[in-house]
């Protein structure tokens, strides 16, 4: 039987599985330590830069112009980044993030784009493609308009300082592009060695959690210290496995997203994995999203709903299992302002009894970033 975890960290993971294949928690180790020049194809864009944008709907239409701003910080080791977009549109200021994960084995990335407008819609496939001779290229098909197109996305004249970035529409197959939307990016000046010497906004351990609206994650930013119990998928003798970890947590879209990146160690090997969070005020509900380190191209799409209530945060959501979608939930508790806990259930009768398969407390950890 072929094995794979069920939602592995503690965020957001949503599996689909095939007939043949049954939930368990096994960790798969993550791929994040393997050396490969290509999982550095995207550092040119670490740091902050000026991103001065032009758009339009379609080739032949005037160029709509304005400026914003962008800002790249590394997660899972290195094989994922996210951008961070302030983009001031002369009907107003929006934010959204760029997500791109590197996949070592096909050597390949995977692009995907958040609209914190619409946080919530249904994620596009995702970009896929590589860099070659100093040029980015990735493609994805999508539907617009009710009908099939193929979009581009391409990065020219890079340097140290800048860059510049494409995105085309095909309507042909690729037999012909019009380019929709163009950055132009500058590195500020001011640059503190990119995203990664930068500190994480930390919670405040003298304050009590703030759960509600779009701060409802703050009580995680930062560095947490982790303590795992998984149980194994066996009915007959489940048994728990226990290990520890490590997450960082960073805000984006001005506090209404996060990222929280996950650290493992179980059997002196290393599992990764990162959560995304954002928050519509129009439903005041969350969505996560999860991609994991030893296989970052798999669907990020259905998202754990959910949000908080007295303290206590609930979120649901179903995988599929034999054909047949099956409900999971988490639940975060006991949240302080120094600590919380998290915990992984699914349902085989339909949300009636709950068996809990994962269990993490979180605790501050302390780290002195000057050594």
């Amino acid at each position: 039987m072929k094995s794979i975890c069920l939602a592995l960290i503690a965020s957001a993971f949503v599996v689909t599985y095939s007939a043949a294949e049954r939930p368990s928690n096994t960790l798969k180790p993550s791929d994040a330590s393997v050396v490969n020049d290509g999982s550095h194809d995207y550092d040119f864009l670490l740091g902050e830069f000026r991103v001065h944008n032009r758009v339009r709907s379609r080739e032949g239409e005037p160029w709509l112009e304005f400026d914003g701003t962008a800002t790249q910080h590394a997660y899972l080791g290195g094989i994922a980044n996210i951008q961070d977009y302030v983009i001031n549109r002369p009907t107003g200021t929006s934010r959204a993030i760029a997500i791109r994960a590197y996949d070592p084995k096909t050597r390949r990335w995977a692009a995907r784009w958040i609209d914190g407008r619409n946080p919530h819609l249904p994620l596009d496939p995702p970009e896929i493609g590589g860099f070659n001779h100093g040029v980015g290229t990735l493609y994805s098909d999508i539907v617009r308009d009710g009908k099939e197109v193929r979009t581009r996305f391409r990065y020219t004249d890079i340097t140290a300082t800048s860059a510049r970035w494409e995105q085309a529409i095909s309507s042909d197959a690729g037999k012909s592009w019009g380019v929709t939307w163009i950055m132009e990016f500058q590195r500020k000046e001011k640059e503190n060695d990119g995203a990664r010497s930068e500190n994480v906004s930390t919670v405040k351990h003298d304050e009590p959690a703030n759960l509600s609206g779009p701060r409802g994650f703050d009580f995680v930013l930062g560095e947490w210290t982790l303590h795992s119990r998984t149980k194994s998928s066996s009915k007959d003798h489940p048994t728990w496995s226990e290990y520890e970890g490590v997450a960082t947590q960073r805000a984006l879209m001005d506090g209404s997203a996060n990222a929280q990146d996950y650290v493992f160690t179980k059997s002196n090997k290393t599992y990764r994995g990162l959560a995304i969070r954002a928050y519509d005020p129009k439903t005041e509900q969350w969505a996560i999203w999860w991609i994991d380190g030893s296989n970052p191209h798999l669907p990020m799409d259905p998202p754990m709903k959910g949000g908080f209530n007295n303290g206590v945060g609930a979120f649901y959501g179903d995988i599929m299992l034999n054909g047949k979608p099956v409900p999971m939930r988490f639940i975060w508790s006991n949240i302080t302002s120094t600590s919380a806990r998290w915990e992984q259930a699914v349902s085989f009768d339909g949300g009636k009894t709950w068996d809990t398969n994962w269990i993490m407390t979180f605790t501050p950890r302390q780290v002195d970033h000057h050594d």
